[in-house]
């Protein structure tokens, strides 16, 4: 039996609708670390494996429109890694359709540019999502005290929220603000919009693709991920790409923290 059989078995919903997705990862990324795969080899019953598949099908009842979702993606990168990225960032929209329907938003569709499109209290909204990867420079410089690398396994760090921490998730979320703010101005110039940010830990715990650690201290300090995403929005201008940005055509901007977290909602100053 293939491993994509034998997790089809165990995750009918999630087999079903991103089988596409587990088959080209399992012929590109034979023998290396495989993005829901290698999760399922190394504990079929793990939680964040059944929290996917309970998430799919609820995302699939939610947006009518989930398979272009997927096709938008399929198939796959040829490259192990760029697929691997891929199906991340995916897993970020997936999310974001429970997330959205759990805030109250309704008539979620997957819209492409936008990400989405969705209503609540009789308007409509365009959606970016944006997952925070790993990164180089300030936003990877999280630890006030390190030992040891990560490459050996044997990486020791110490961050607190009145260290390097703050500066390095606020700027995280400046940049990320700013390019999909960028992008919402083209798609919505009416307003109206909402930026999704996932820190990079939606189901899979892919150290590789995150920055690393960003997830559990996100997890951890509550009030330093409030602190910093004020602080991303504490001026109305942004910059991305040598390009100023006014964010202020966005409405929202919602921050999830993982899958098994409840989002934070910034309100924009001026709606406050």
């Amino acid at each position: 039996m293939s491993i994509v059989s034998a997790f089809a078995r165990r995750y009918p919903s999630t087999a079903r609708y991103l089988g596409s997705w587990l088959a080209r990862l399992s012929d590109v990324c034979d023998g290396v670390y495989t993005v829901i795969l290698s999760e399922f080899i190394a504990d079929g019953s793990r939680s964040p494996l059944r929290l996917l598949e309970r998430e799919v099908t609820l995302a699939v009842q939610y947006c009518p429109n989930f398979a272009a979702l997927v096709a938008e993606k399929d198939p796959l990168p040829t490259d192990c890694d760029q697929a691997n990225r891929s199906v991340l960032d995916k897993l970020a929209e997936v999310h974001a359709i429970v997330g959205l329907h759990r805030l109250g938003f309704g008539d979620i569709v997957f819209s492409g540019r936008p990400d989405f499109t969705a209503s609540k209290d009789g308007n409509e909204y365009g959606i970016e999502v944006k997952r925070l990867g790993p990164s180089t420079g300030i936003r990877s410089d999280l630890y006030d005290e390190r030992g040891g690398s990560v490459e050996t396994g044997l990486f020791i760090g110490k961050a607190s929220s009145n260290g390097k921490l703050p500066k390095a998730l606020s700027h995280g979320l400046k940049g990320a603000i700013a390019e999909k703010a960028l992008q919402l101005s083209k798609s919505r110039p009416q307003g109206n919009g909402i930026i999704w940010i996932s820190l990079g830990r939606d189901y899979i715990p892919a150290s590789k693709y995150e920055t690393f650690g960003m997830p559990g201290y996100a997890r951890g300090m509550r009030r330093t991920v409030e602190q910093s995403l004020n602080e991303a929005m504490a001026t109305p201008l942004l910059r991305f790409d040598d390009r100023e940005v006014d964010y202020r055509s966005t409405a929202f901007v919602i921050l999830s923290t993982g899958a098994d977290q409840d989002e934070k909602v910034g309100n924009w100053p001026q709606l406050g």
